[in-house]
């Protein structure tokens, strides 16, 4: 068996978290960790899902890290609770919890980068389900990297991670749950992905070449939708002036205006509306106003609602402003019907 090796050089000397729930890929990630002689503590997520099974892989990982001296952080979710009160679905509920859980210890700790687990067939699982659901070419991309957040084995194939752990001898845990026809991504792993292998064995490895493609053009894209709205945005006092004539000559106006719009909070759709109409119409999102203005949309931010503060004098019996009302001092009676328009305190 081939080693599994990744870049260490840009963790090394860094303030490290790794999230291992104790399956073998983290297993492996953690092996690989301490082989580069990395410095690095360990996250682990008991979401109480499993019964004495998720106990037991928290036991797993702590006695792995207390064997090699690393650092052990731990936290048990009421996952099940949490669910009902948010109505999402097992899986989105989990990833809520842990990502703010990792957020926090690495503000209380100075961890500068976590690091997870995640491979190739993670990424073309993403992937498939993002296009199922219908995407741009930023959900393509399958599983984004950022600054703070870092994934050494995403371009390692399961097969390669499984056959490395064997030869090297690691332990770890198997979940179930990995294999139930209840979550879509196993079915996808099950009925998509393990076909695909048998009549292209290589299919899984050739997607990362196509991944690198779509990253480029990506990149290609970003740099062109920079161009564009260079030439089409005016910058004014009053927020910005996307020019019409302009925006009318670009090669897709509705493509640009859902990259440019769409984080705003706009709805492509309801923009191209709003440019067919007259002036003096507006579209609002939570943070944002776009209005039509002859030639032009206007995109401004939207003023805050403000409190003010208005003083009530108990005498003079009457207020105009911000409200017309108007007020008496009454002896309560026991059985009083107030009318629509009257409020007793």
């Amino acid at each position: 068996m081939k080693a599994l090796s990744f870049d260490a050089s840009p963790l090394r000397g860094k303030r490290l978290l790794l999230a291992h729930s104790g399956g073998v890929d983290s297993s492996v990630l953690a092996h690989l960790l301490l082989q580069a002689d990395l410095d690095f503590s360990v996250a682990h997520c008991n979401f109480q899902l499993r019964g004495a099974e998720s106990d037991q892989d928290a036991s797993f990982v702590k006695n792995w890290c207390q064997q090699h001296q690393i650092p052990f952080f731990e936290m048990t979710f009421s996952t099940k609770a949490y669910q009902q009160f948010t109505k999402k679905s097992t899986q989105l509920v989990a990833r809520d919890l842990r990502y703010k859980w990792f957020e926090s210890l690495q503000l209380c700790h100075d961890f500068e980068i976590l690091l997870t687990a995640h491979h190739l067939n993670d990424q073309i699982e993403t992937f498939l389900i993002h296009a199922s659901r219908g995407t741009g070419i930023g959900g393509l991309l399958g599983i984004p990297e950022k600054r703070n957040l870092v994934r050494p084995l995403l371009a390692v194939t399961k097969e390669k991670i499984i056959e490395y752990a064997q030869s090297q001898s690691i332990k770890w845990r198997e979940d179930h749950t990995n294999s139930e026809p209840t979550y879509l991504r196993n079915r996808i792993r099950k009925e998509v992905l393990a076909p695909l292998e048998k009549i292209n064995p290589k299919s899984i490895e050739q997607f990362q070449t196509t991944f690198t493609h779509l990253e480029s053009a990506h990149t290609f894209i970003e740099k062109a939708l920079l161009h564009f709205k260079a030439t089409v945005f005016e910058q004014r006092d009053h927020g910005q002036w996307i020019q019409l004539r302009s925006l009318e000559s670009l090669p897709d106006a509705a493509f640009c205006l859902y990259h440019w719009l769409a984080p705003l909070g706009f709805d492509v759709k309801e923009v191209l509306k709003l440019i067919q109409t007259g002036s003096g119409k507006k579209l609002v999102s939570n943070d944002y106003r776009l209005i039509r203005e002859r030639d032009y949309l206007v995109l401004t931010t939207r003023p805050p609602s403000g409190e003010s503060t208005y003083t009530l004098d108990w005498n003079s019996c009457s207020l105009k402003v911000p409200v017309s009302l108007q007020w008496k001092s009454i002896a309560l009676e026991g059985n009083s019907v107030w009318k629509s328009h009257q409020a007793v305190l």
